[in-house]
């Protein structure tokens, strides 16, 4: 117990330290700029006149700054671009591994090695039940509806309705339309949030459970013999599809089935994933934080100090450039190492 709440509390404090470590910088850019601001507004005339005379430097410095930053964050958004570019072809790829493994599934689903009645008890007595509806229950803290509460129990039901459930998750039309399940290659991509529902519950293991380590208890109950040999073929071009080498000479049988089953969820489903994040991440921290940089610079170094001096503003103006510029001077020199070093963290 004690161990625990010296843990926990180690852990709150780096929180706090992380914390006060993020906000410093941030506190002493706003000291800076109030007591310049201050300094300043109750100043004698000669200073009002040296206020003036520093007009110019800011918007040279502010200016030179700005188009640095405006350097930097093209080549960085062109650079990730074609990173981004790059990577399409490899998550085309993936995709299409995926479109064939659903074909699959919706072979599978729809043959006759399932056992009698199967169709109909999760088409009609549990209709719109999902395999994520019903595999809720395996994790702490969840909730499953009744209707996926009442499959679990109903001692009716044959043990191999879960892997039906589980292949139909792949190719439910709740998420999808028929046209994945076309020989051509659609243009179609995954959505992060099915994918990390698909890997969460360890949708496509299934496969390897019931064909492999178990296979021996279920085989009389899922009759392979029963698929029709279209299907079958069917079923054998879309693993050749996937992975030549690794199918290459297979027949159908359970042996095929456990070995896609296993390279779906522990390579195909997790690098997907993996690219469709890097595809879909938003712009690095660094390059919002040196545009709000370069806002601020444009905005009160530029801007500002042409319009004091066209339009002959109030002295107040000038102190309110001036303060800012410093108050941005003082958050970049201080918080930029801590956010590099971020960037960097892998």
């Amino acid at each position: 117990m004690v161990i625990y709440f010296l843990s926990n509390f180690n852990h709150m404090g780096k929180k706090i330290y992380k914390m006060i470590l993020s906000g410093l910088p941030l506190l002493v850019s706003i000291i800076g700029f109030v007591f310049l601001f201050i300094t300043c507004y109750n100043a004698d005339a000669y200073s009002d006149e040296r206020i003036i005379s520093v007009r110019a430097d800011i918007i040279s410095i502010s200016g030179i700054l700005s188009g640095i930053i405006i350097a930097y964050l093209s080549s960085k958004v062109l650079q990730i671009r074609q990173e981004k570019i790059n990577k399409l072809p490899d998550l085309k790829e993936l995709t299409q591994k995926l479109h064939r493994f659903r074909k699959i599934c919706h072979k599978l689903t729809h043959s006759n090695m399932w056992a009698p009645g199967m169709e109909s008890l999760l088409g009609n007595t549990y209709e719109g039940l999902t395999y994520f509806d019903v595999n809720e229950n395996k994790f702490v803290n969840s909730k499953i509806s009744e209707q996926a509460s009442q499959f679990i129990q109903d001692k009716t039901k044959s043990n191999t309705s879960y892997l039906y459930l589980q292949l139909k998750s792949f190719e439910s039309d709740i998420f999808f339309d028929e046209t994945v399940y076309s020989e051509f290659e659609v243009p179609k991509y995954y959505s992060i949030t099915i994918l990390e529902k698909w890997i969460k519950h360890e949708c496509g293991s299934g496969l390897y459970y019931y064909f492999d380590h178990e296979y021996s208890t279920y085989k009389n109950s899922l009759k392979l013999h029963e698929v029709i040999e279209e299907y079958q073929e069917d079923i054998i071009q879309a693993c050749l599809y996937i992975d030549k080498e690794r199918y290459q000479n297979q027949v159908f049988d359970n042996k095929l089935l456990a070995k896609l089953g296993t390279q779906v969820t522990t390579d195909i489903l997790p690098r997907l994933l993996r690219l469709q994040l890097y595809i879909e991440q938003p712009l690095p921290k660094i390059i919002t934080y040196l545009y709000i940089v370069l806002l601020l610079l444009i905005t009160f170094g530029v801007s500002l100090p042409i319009l004091i001096k066209v339009y002959d503003l109030d002295i107040i103006f000038d102190i309110i450039s001036l303060s800012t510029i410093l108050g941005t001077s003082i958050y970049l020199i201080t918080s930029f190492y801590n956010l590099l070093r971020t960037e960097v963290d892998v």
